[in-house]
């Protein structure tokens, strides 16, 4: 009985030191993941003091909020602030058009397929970017295709140089857009755009550079052989039952671009008109309009707070981390439950329930160990309180055998005594 109280007493206390040891390392991961990883992955550069651009909540001069607020006259505007990794649960992305201004922080592969993802099931996206992270997306598009079906529209990373431009700056060309198989022109005004390039005959040009514009590969100032073409600034293809529109500037929609309507010398400007038309050419049946904020330059505190979002996201579509964090659930709910209907183990006498033989020899020392374990005293201090009584006294010393009534007198004793020492 001893060996047996001391096995079980062992094996409960192995399993309360495992779940120590289980609830230290879920603290010291969730330290990691949440302040130590995010506060490492965050860029401390000179520029930490820089403020969000391209916000469709912000109304500087560089951000894209009366872009937001015309699309709200007609569509439903929302935003991601955290991953892309969340649109995986939209129910329905045939009715919505993603909208990508300006990647400036590189998204994952698994945010990078979340986006393809969300467009083949019928959502629209919109890519305006120029000299950013938009080329790792484009690619990662381009790798979606069989070789037969395969188109590729990437960003060529320097500055186009227009022969119309808006009051005689070249930094601000004018270019004319149509959308395929409709009459509608528009004239197009971009701010130091780079151009596109194409592989694939899967695409449609919506707007293109004039013959005499160039782009300074090299970036020496001058139109070299080969630089001075009709230069793609818009361009169109499908994905899945969705489509794809990349721009070739990022700064096509922000405030300062939305205000100018005329040229400079009368002649008119379209991105307005052109702006909200595009959404439907993306997709006609769109009623709701999603912006994605989370890959804008930011505060440090805001990248902080990316970063966390990022690095969890990491975490949890990874099998392996997946894997070690359904383990580390199942242990502490098993400990937790084995905590709530685990049975007191130590034996409570009871006179109801203990019926001895008044002619066998009760073994003290038996009796001894099982009292000492229910009430977690050694054996020298229990054995003296024992004997100040003389009934107990001579129990324990086997000097007199007992009678039913007197053994069941002694036991009541010995419960009495476990209740005052257990105080």
């Amino acid at each position: 009985m001893a060996r047996k109280a001391r096995k079980g007493q062992g094996s409960k206390s192995d399993m309360l030191a495992l779940g120590k040891l289980m609830v230290l390392f879920i603290i010291i991961m969730m330290v990691l993941v949440y302040i130590v990883y995010p506060r490492l992955g965050a860029d401390l550069g000179e520029d930490d003091a820089l403020e969000p651009q391209l916000s469709a909540f912000s109304e500087e001069r560089y951000d894209v909020s009366k872009f937001s607020s015309a699309l709200e006259r007609d569509f439903s505007v929302a935003s991601i602030v955290s991953t892309p990794s969340v649109l995986d649960v939209v129910s329905d992305p045939s009715s919505c058009v993603l909208i990508l201004v300006g990647v400036e922080l590189p998204y994952t592969e698994t945010e990078m397929d979340d986006i393809i993802s969300f467009v083949k099931r019928g959502a629209g996206l919109l890519l305006a970017d120029d000299f950013g992270f938009g080329k790792n997306l484009s690619r990662r598009i381009a790798e979606q295709f069989e070789e037969n079906e395969k188109y590729e529209v990437g960003f060529l990373g320097s500055k186009v140089w227009g022969d119309s431009y808006y009051n005689g700056n070249s930094s601000f060309p004018l270019v004319w857009g149509q959308f395929p198989g409709q009459p509608t022109t528009y004239r197009l005004l971009f701010n130091s755009p780079t151009g596109l390039y194409l592989e694939g005959n899967q695409t449609e040009v919506i707007a293109r550079s004039g013959n005499e514009s160039y782009i300074d590969m090299n970036a020496n100032g001058l139109a070299d052989i080969g630089e001075r073409y009709s230069i793609p600034m818009v361009v169109g293809g499908n994905l899945g039952l969705g489509k794809v529109v990349f721009i070739s500037d990022s700064s096509f929609f922000t405030n300062e671009l939305w205000d100018v309507v005329e040229d400079g010398t009368g002649g008119r400007v379209d991105n307005r008109a052109f702006a909200v038309d595009l959404i439907t050419y993306l997709n006609p049946d769109v009623d709701t309009v999603i912006f994605d904020e989370s890959r804008h330059a930011m505060p440090l505190e805001a990248r902080i707070q990316y970063n966390t979002y990022e690095s969890i996201q990491g975490f949890s579509s990874n099998i392996f981390f997946q894997s070690i964090l359904i383990l580390m659930g199942v242990i502490v709910l098993s400990l937790a439950a084995m905590a709530i209907q685990q049975e007191e183990w130590t034996h409570k006498f009871s006179v109801d329930g203990y019926h001895p033989n008044p002619n066998s020899t009760h073994d003290p020392n038996e009796l001894e160990e099982r009292i000492r374990y229910s009430i977690s005293e050694t054996s020298e201090k229990f054995q003296s309180q024992l004997k100040l009584d003389r009934d107990l006294k001579a129990f324990m010393e086997k000097s007199k055998k007992f009678n039913e009534k007197e053994l069941t007198t002694v036991i009541t004793k010995i419960n009495d005594l476990m209740k005052v020492m257990r105080v």
